[in-house]
């Protein structure tokens, strides 16, 4: 009985897109490439790269909202106010939007350096 119970209450076991379902999608520009951990949170490159030696990388963070519970347009307001803020303590919030089932927040971004290759 818990374990229906558990299901039944879990947003992310009833969602129609699982978790690792959005690697390889692009979501906001960016393709997703990797899961974190057992975490909900994905590292993202810029799908379309400028040509230059630097790659956009972001962290896609995704949240399932409880399909029993008129939440969605709550959680989607109070991360919205998130994005507004601005300290050095606080994760910056570039975007939030939704894909498919879920709510997503895209943070952390930062230009990686892309090796250099000679050739001969």
């Amino acid at each position: 009985m818990s374990d229906e119970l558990n299901a039944a209450t879990n947003p992310e076991e009833t969602a129609q897109t699982k978790p690792d379902e959005i690697i390889g999608k692009v979501i906001n520009g960016y393709k997703v490439v990797h899961r974190i951990g057992d975490s909900l949170v994905f590292l993202a490159y810029k799908d379309d790269p400028d040509p230059s030696d630097k790659i956009e990388q972001v962290a896609i963070k995704i949240f399932y909202p409880d399909p029993y519970a008129c939440n969605r347009e709550e959680i989607l307001d109070r991360l919205n106010s998130i994005r507004k803020l601005d300290h050095e303590n606080i994760v910056k919030v570039y975007e939030v939007g939704e894909f498919q089932d879920f709510i997503y927040v895209e943070i952390g971004r930062a230009h990686v350096w892309t090796p250099v290759t000679s050739v001969n």
